[in-house]
């Protein structure tokens, strides 16, 4: 059950409006539903381990689910199961082709191990079934940073001599960008 109320924070506001203005609006239906899925499944897989969402925040980088949940493999699954809703969603993509697409683009995007993506949570918890918390740490972010430059070269790449424009250099230095701003969720007590 949530205890607390779903708190929308005040730079949603402004990123939905930019959406509103941007997007055309059937893809934007399509991304929201997709995002509510991929979060349904994260609550779902909390329940289903047996705890409790604490709250929901609502922010313009997504939704951050905090939980009463221990650091382990059960959160590493936890923040899969939003990733695995959006690629479940696949199945429909001849009844509703764009919330399929906009399923798998966004779990594809959750599932790279760079903070705070589902991707780095999982990696983590993986990691840590393994080694000492100081070597999870150290790992995943060599990991972390390996796949940021490789991301920021293919940006490049798809700039330069496959001219797709400005777009994919702007995506990942946003996604940087993002990765400095918010701290990873170091006890592992949400989900996003």
């Amino acid at each position: 059950m949530i205890r607390k109320v779903i708190t929308v924070l005040p730079e949603f506001y402004l990123s939905a409006a930019a959406a509103i203005l941007l997007i055309p609006f059937p893809w934007l239906l399509s991304w929201i539903a997709a995002a509510l899925v991929h979060e349904l499944f994260h609550v779902l897989a909390v329940y289903g381990f047996g705890y409790s969402v604490r709250s929901v925040k609502i922010g313009a980088g997504g939704a951050v689910i905090e939980t009463n949940m221990d650091a382990g493999w059960k959160n590493g699954i936890c923040s899969l199961a939003g990733p695995m809703g959006g690629l479940l969603m696949l199945c429909l993509i001849r009844i509703a082709p764009r919330l399929a697409m906009c399923g798998a683009i966004q779990s594809a995007y959750n599932l790279l191990p760079i903070i705070p993506l589902d991707g780095a949570c999982a990696l983590q918890s993986l990691l840590g079934v393994f080694f000492q918390n100081t070597y999870v740490i150290r790992i995943a972010r060599v990991v972390e940073t390996v796949i940021m430059y490789t991301l920021f070269f293919l940006a490049l790449y798809a700039f330069m001599k496959l001219q797709l424009g400005i777009f994919p250099v702007i995506t990942v230095l946003i996604l940087i960008w993002r990765n400095k701003k918010i701290p990873c969720k170091r006890c592992c007590l949400a989900v996003q």
